[in-house]
């Protein structure tokens, strides 16, 4: 899984970063879409260029549900999801299942921090969890910049006799407390996918013009090298995880 995109990330950057990962390697390719969908260079357009670039989900946290094309696209693509546990009415699914060559898996995702209302993470991840069928290993990304909270979570989930892996996003840092505890995998925050040298997702200046000197001027991303935190989860065939690693890619591309 991808970390989260920044925004104003090309899609022509996405394209190169898959290729370079040999993404067509891995069952199931998600990200995160928090950035991405709030750039001001997404269109209508860019779900069928995500669609094309082979990402099986895209994962967001409640901010984008407000834009309307956001909702828009909950609606109509499944493969778009938001959390659980936003308020009722909100457009869209919090979780999918997934099949691909004798491989399967269930996908969740549940906001755990927020300055806006959503209901409670843990009673939402309970009633996901019984609607599961048995032989769906389940993987709960965790929406929010708290890291106290999503550890609260994972401990909670450990009381279940079920195994849930948890993946945390929203941070935009990738923490080092990845790792495996008892038959779960764990990571507090997988990162970003980001421009470096850029100040949300674009060139310093024209942050600084948008957010501090109100300026209406086009947003330009930044031009740095393009780097990318990924985490890379084998499960076996009873959904134990084999192996849990976390990657860093970075790229010269202009």
């Amino acid at each position: 899984m991808l970390g989260r995109a920044s925004h104003e990330i090309p899609f022509r950057d996405l394209r190169t970063l898959l290729d370079a990962m040999d993404a067509s390697a891995y069952d199931f390719l998600f990200m995160g879409g928090d950035g991405l969908l709030l750039g001001s260079s997404f269109r209508r357009s860019s779900f069928s260029e995500l669609v094309e670039l082979g990402i099986h989900a895209v994962v967001i946290g409640d901010y984008p549900v407000s834009r309307p094309l956001v909702r828009e696209g909950l609606t109509a693509e499944p493969w778009l999801l938001r959390p659980l546990n936003l308020p009722p009415g909100a457009p869209g699914e919090g979780s999918r299942l997934f099949s691909a060559e004798g491989s399967r898996l269930a996908l969740g995702v549940v906001l755990v921090n927020s300055d806006r209302p959503f209901d409670d993470p843990f009673q939402q991840v309970e009633l996901w969890l019984r609607a599961l069928p048995p032989e769906f290993p389940a993987i709960l990304i965790l929406m929010g910049s708290s890291i106290p909270l999503k550890q609260a979570v994972f401990w909670k989930l450990g009381q279940l006799s079920r195994p849930v892996h948890v993946l945390g996003l929203g941070l935009g840092v990738g923490t080092s407390d990845t790792g495996i505890f008892s038959g779960r995998a764990w990571v507090g925050d997988i990162g970003e996918v980001c421009r470096e040298g850029g100040v949300g997702g674009c060139k310093p200046e024209v942050w600084w013009a948008l957010e501090r000197e109100r300026q209406v001027r086009e947003a330009v991303p930044a031009d740095g090298a393009l780097t990318a935190d990924a985490i890379s989860l084998e499960l076996d065939e009873q959904g134990r995880p084999r192996s849990l690693k976390r990657l860093r890619h970075r790229l010269e591309i202009w």
